[in-house]
């Protein structure tokens, strides 16, 4: 047989998805499993989105939509944007797509050539270094001082090859927040050395105690060199529906919606109307959720024997382990105390384990106190 795509030989597999397969490979065994596992927040649908898909299959709005989607949702995410994120944009400035992931999939690919370095900063979202080989770019990792992104750190690793920068803030696994000057100094190493920021700010609503969320495009003369991405995914628990979107400068965003019309075309027609009702949405309705996952956040680190330190946003708690390789512990505490948790070498950082706290407290708890039976078992 002749030889498979070299591409693919540079790829590996999404250790969360691998992660959430174990989990339920575990429970079709009758094993009762805590799931730590996959990112995603464990409320319901909100009531006006669940009404909005039931209107809108009786509507049968069934057909294909726009490939940079429906105007309506359009319309709702420029005036997110206006409002939450100090960001103006056109309707041609707004692409709608299947997930962050084919977001920033699409981002990635219209800005990287082979060659080309984007930075990516430690620990990082498991699916970044791999989206940026696919066209033969090369991802380089810069430190983080205290898991906080530092602009100094960013620029040790530049060269004449660097294309862009990859920014996460809140970040996934660690929940660290940029803070406001680190964006500034990010901001004027993009500007004095001509580089794109792509600034995936999925988790822009889960932020905790007295930290704020900033948006690097709103910053003088970062406009037009910036991509935002987000989704409906997390604020909304709309993960299964898979609506991201991405806002940037137009010549970009033709060209995203160019790629997307020949490989995905638009995202689910009903799935859309419902992120258009999302946003719609009261204010008080997520904060209450966010209060409640602050607390979980402050039950982790009170109930878990490790020495983590509390996020300041997203909801995951990247713990320190030692004993074992985090892939080891990970797999262990799944065979011995039916706990799925991701290892932290997944995120570039061995020596920890990320845990997904947006459960129900009853199984946040039994989780936990697994988790410490295990750490035990190793002294």
């Amino acid at each position: 047989m002749k030889e498979l795509s070299s591409v693919m030989s540079r790829f590996e597999p999404s250790a969360t998805l691998k992660a959430s397969r174990m989990i339920k490979e575990y429970r079709s065994r009758g094993f009762d499993v805590v799931d730590f596992g996959i990112g995603e927040p464990n409320f319901d649908l909100f009531d006006n989105i669940k009404q909005a898909g039931i209107d809108a299959i009786n509507s049968n709005k069934n057909r294909y939509t726009p490939v940079s989607g429906i105007s309506n949702l359009k319309k709702a995410i420029i005036e997110k944007f206006k409002k939450d994120n100090n960001l103006e944009y056109n309707n041609d400035q707004i692409v709608v797509s299947n997930g962050a992931k084919h977001s920033l999939h699409n981002a990635i690919s219209i800005l990287a050539n082979q060659g080309d370095e984007l930075i990516i900063t430690k620990p990082y979202w498991v699916s970044y270094a791999e989206q940026i080989k696919l066209p033969g770019a090369i991802p380089i990792i810069a430190d983080t001082e205290d898991f906080n992104v530092k602009a100094d750190l960013i620029k040790e690793k530049m060269t004449k090859n660097t294309k862009a920068i990859i920014l996460n803030s809140p970040c996934n696994p660690t929940g660290a927040v940029i803070s406001l000057n680190e964006l500034k100094r990010i901001a004027d190493l993009a500007i004095q050395n001509d580089l794109y920021i792509i600034s995936d700010e999925v988790y822009e609503y889960f932020i905790y105690d007295d930290n704020k969320h900033y948006s690097i495009g709103s910053f003088q003369d970062m406009h037009d060199r910036t991509i935002t991405v987000n989704a409906c995914s997390k604020a909304y628990s709309m993960t299964g529906l898979r609506i991201g979107y991405a806002g940037g400068p137009e010549h970009i965003m033709k060209l995203m919606d160019t790629l997307q019309s020949q490989t995905t075309s638009g995202a689910s027609s009903i799935a859309q109307e419902m992120a258009a009702e999302a946003f719609n949405t009261k204010k008080e309705v997520t904060n209450n959720i966010i209060n409640e996952f602050k607390k979980k956040r402050d039950l982790c680190i009170k109930t878990l024997e490790t020495n983590a330190k509390p996020p300041h946003g997203a909801f995951y708690l990247f713990a320190p382990i030692n004993k074992l390789s985090s892939e080891e512990f990970s797999h262990r505490l799944m065979e011995e105390q039916k706990v799925g948790v991701v290892p932290g070498d997944a995120f570039g950082a061995e020596g920890y384990i990320r845990i997904n706290y947006a459960v129900s407290n009853d199984t946040l708890i039994k989780g936990l106190e697994r988790i410490n039976e295990f750490i035990r078992s190793l002294k």
